[in-house]
């Protein structure tokens, strides 16, 4: 007991001299916080995170997968998850190679792809690779993600659960929720090799043959899967019925006005030969003005919707202002504070 009432002594005596802990954060205010609510009643059900929409009728493929193989219990389907993640945007970043004028069009925003895209530029001999290289949850460079159920845990479960297509109070309990779940996972099924995906799976082996064989995964190949991009369309633009969702209504109808009034400004955009990026979303939701300053003539039944956006992106705008006010603030006292030290020192005139 001495040595221990000495050791914590020790730290008593030496902590205050301990350099000061840096918050690594980037909303120290907690100012963003209304504009991330704001979006999430513009669009429920996806998040600016959520950027790939195949990724919704993925997991529902994925989960259905596993309960006919019967994995039902985490143990058995949270490895899979993994190693599914990994080959699923490694096929994305593999048809990416053959296309490098618009690379992002299959590769981007695919979960992983900054550490996967280095597996494509080795593997064994015999040009053989191995998913659970980076499916692995050990501390290593070579792991994928670090959250225990992936991108799926970290991104989508939310989204996947808010538009009724999977339920559970965690993404570790996550489960289908029938028969939307099961509708999606089977349409996207008609459209795929689900059986080799699955051996690899199962194999932890691969290789560039194997992806070129099952590039109808790609998120790009979502665009050939008519009953399937219905079905998601469906989701997201029109009413379902789903006990695990609250409102479906409301929901619904914020979801889809807002999806609308994107795709009308998007033609706006086309129309006048402007590039519809996040700059110029930005500018027409708070102005609702061309470039020219001439205003929109936004159509009728979007009247509500455009107010919101534009408040949206006023609160944007204010939060990075009060940002960047405390970070002068906070320099400002800084700089005081060396001035003060270095004239009791003797260092100033």
């Amino acid at each position: 007991m001495a040595a221990a009432f000495a050791g914590e002594r020790a730290d008593l005596v030496t902590g205050w001299v301990k350099p000061p802990y840096q918050i690594k954060g980037l909303d120290h205010l907690g100012v963003q916080a209304p504009g991330i609510q704001i979006y999430g009643q513009l669009l429920p059900g996806i998040t600016n995170v959520t950027d790939r929409a195949r990724y919704y009728s993925f997991y529902a493929w994925l989960f259905w997968q596993f309960e006919q193989k019967g994995w039902r219990a985490y143990r058995e389907w949270q490895p899979m998850l993994r190693r599914a993640e990994c080959l699923f945007a490694l096929i994305a970043l593999h048809h990416g190679l053959a296309n490098v004028d618009d690379k992002s069009a299959y590769s981007g925003a695919m979960v992983g792809s900054v550490v996967l895209s280095n597996a494509l530029q080795g593997g064994s001999e015999g040009g053989r690779f191995s998913l659970s290289v980076f499916a692995h949850t050990d501390d290593s460079k070579t792991r994928y993600f670090k959250n225990p159920t992936g991108g799926f845990g970290q991104y989508y479960f939310g989204s996947l659960w808010q538009l009724g297509i999977m339920t559970g109070d965690s993404a570790s309990e996550a489960r289908l929720v029938e028969p939307i779940g099961t509708e999606l996972a089977k349409a996207m099924d008609d459209g795929v090799n689900g059986e080799t995906f699955m051996a690899l799976l199962e194999a932890d082996q691969f290789t560039a043959a194997d992806l070129d064989a099952l590039e109808a995964f790609c998120p790009w190949s979502l665009k050939k899967n008519e009953a399937e991009r219905h079905l998601l369309l469906t989701l997201l633009m029109r009413e379902h019925s789903s006990p695990s969702v609250t409102g479906p209504d409301e929901i619904t109808a914020a979801r889809s006005a807002s999806l609308a009034y994107i795709y009308w400004l998007a033609g706006q955009s086309k129309a006048s030969k402007q590039v519809f990026e996040n700059e110029k979303f930005r500018s027409l939701i708070y102005t609702q003005a061309n470039e020219q300053g001439q205003p929109l003539a936004i159509p009728h039944g979007f009247e509500g919707v455009t107010g919101r956006w534009q408040a949206y992106q006023r609160h944007e705008l204010l939060s990075v202002a009060l940002q960047g006010l405390f970070f002068c603030l906070l320099r400002s006292a800084d700089l005081l504070g060396a001035a003060r030290t270095a004239s009791k020192m003797g260092k100033l005139p």
